[in-house]
């Protein structure tokens, strides 16, 4: 049994590829890129206390609507591997690929991974960060400052009396790590 957890949606146009022939038929794309209207919204399975995320297809007439739902989602992640779609992420279960996405430009795409990532780890937003301290889920939108400072993608930041630590959701990897102490002004709350 599945319920809604709280009113959190996100709904836009975008590409949208997907992978499987169960996936395939349901939805009526198979190897091309088709422009639909997506909305996702997380559900909560009750047995096993796991994020579902619902997703909900149709055409630009609104004619046609196909809803599925993604279960053991494991990471939303940019991918290179579509040159006609530069913007394109994926989500994945297990390493393999359920969904390939498109936004439009760059932004759109970083809010729809920001906003994925979100549904994925609600449970620890929803946990009160006191003082400030906690781990946060952030993307870094690319742009002319990201760039000048060779720093965007999702991360995992965690704030505690040591510091400030960026990981890379990715990879895992430490990215940046601040002590307290070096920070000028810092304002926990």
């Amino acid at each position: 049994m599945t319920l809604p957890r709280r009113s959190t949606q996100i709904t836009g146009l975008l590409s949208v590829k997907q992978e499987g022939k169960g996936l395939g038929k349901i939805t009526g794309l198979k190897k091309a890129w088709k422009q639909r209207l997506v909305s996702m919204s997380p559900m909560a399975d009750l047995t096993t206390s796991r994020t579902i995320i619902r997703v909900d297809f149709s055409n630009e007439s609104q004619k046609e609507k196909t809803s599925i739902l993604l279960e053991n989602v494991a990471s939303v992640q940019r991918t290179n591997a579509y040159k006609s779609y530069p913007y394109a992420f994926e989500i994945l279960s297990e390493g393999r690929s359920m969904i390939q996405l498109s936004g439009q430009n760059e932004t759109e795409s970083q809010m729809w991974i920001s906003a994925i990532h979100g549904f994925l780890n609600s449970r620890l937003l929803d946990e009160s960060h006191e003082n400030g301290y906690g781990i946060y889920k952030v993307s870094v939108i690319d742009n002319e400052d990201s760039a000048f400072l060779q720093f965007s993608g999702s991360y995992e930041i965690k704030v505690d009396k040591a510091g400030i630590t960026f990981t890379s959701l990715v990879d895992g990897y430490v990215v940046e790590k601040w002590p307290i102490e070096s920070l000028k002004f810092f304002c926990f709350g």
